[in-house]
């Protein structure tokens, strides 16, 4: 069995012959990747059409990320455009720009809150365009109006088929009780602070895009999942949750309040069937490699996520 080291070397060789230049690690691996089969790397790259530094994935994306990352770039989105893929024995690897700036999460909260306007602005600006035509390859990656991908609902009836609460009904049911009459835009489906990159309190990035949790649907399943990971974060971040929603209303009128909070119940009681999944054994379903940790802060993330779902409502 060949080593990581070994592994490393071919990998970087292996991008190096296909781009024609050197490769130079910088941080190998610069974090994991969605899935057990995606690893990120930072690399540097010197080449005749790209200088500077670069993200390395072990696995590159597929037709329909690729075609919302494209559409996101024709809506204005500053997002990193995948410019070089390739194989190293049975495993895919791209190559895609790294993006400037830091993460919402990682600035100061008066920072984040002087870069909300510029987030939802260009947010806005993809919820807006038109949808047609962005995933070419027909895979299930769409949302109904009743606000669940194919993918979640198969998850929702793994676990409840899995387990004995009844967890997974009322998933199904607390979507299915929204009217969801509101336009059908492209959505991250991961649209968190650690996702968002900013710089100088204006947005300079959105990374990220798992083919896993693009969908198509209403742009308050956007919102609600940023303003849940908002919620969420035990820093003093948590304290912009309402000031997100109410730029992003400010940027696009046609969002309802009240299907964000419909939405944001929806991405909490999703969160909730990933730690349990995690708990009883199920893998292969989105954010099982996210729920991560020992028992108890599994047990304390659980606690919290009960706590929001009892919050007063407006």
């Amino acid at each position: 069995m060949r080593s990581n080291s070994d592994q490393s070397e071919g990998l970087i060789a292996a991008v190096a012959s296909t781009m024609r230049c050197p490769i130079q690690p910088l941080a190998w691996p610069l974090g994991e990747g969605r899935g057990e089969e995606t690893r990120v790397h930072l690399v540097a790259i010197r080449s005749v059409n790209y200088v500077g530094d670069a993200v390395l994935r072990e696995q590159d994306y597929s037709v329909a990320s690729n075609s919302a990352i494209r559409h996101a770039a024709a809506a204005g989105l500053p997002v990193p455009i995948p410019f070089a893929s390739g194989s190293f024995g049975q495993r895919r690897w791209q190559i895609e720009p790294r993006m400037t700036g830091q993460p919402l999460s990682a600035v100061d909260p008066r920072s984040a809150q002087q870069s909300l306007p510029s987030v939802a602005d260009a947010l806005t600006k993809l919820h807006d365009r038109r949808t047609k035509g962005i995933l070419e390859d027909g895979s299930d990656l769409s949302i109904s109006r009743n606000g669940l991908t194919a993918h979640t609902t198969k998850c929702v009836e793994r676990f409840a088929a899995a387990s004995s609460t009844s967890l997974g009904t009322k998933i199904v049911d607390a979507a299915r009780r929204t009217s969801w009459n509101s336009t059908i835009s492209l959505c991250h489906g991961d649209l968190t602070h650690r996702n968002v990159m900013v710089s100088h309190n204006r947005l300079s990035g959105v990374i990220d895009w798992s083919p896993q949790l693009i969908m198509i649907g209403p742009p308050e399943i956007d919102v609600a999942i940023f303003r849940t990971a908002l919620l969420l974060d035990a820093g003093p971040i948590a304290a912009l949750a309402d000031s997100l929603i109410a730029e992003f209303i400010r940027a696009n009128p046609r969002l309802a309040s009240d299907r964000i909070e419909a939405a944001t119940d929806w991405s909490l009681l999703q969160l909730l069937s990933w730690i349990y999944g995690r708990r009883i054994g199920l893998t292969g379903f989105p954010g099982d490699n996210l729920i991560e940790g020992s028992r108890p802060k599994q047990v304390e993330l659980e606690n919290r996520v009960f706590e929001l779902l009892s919050r007063p409502r407006s």
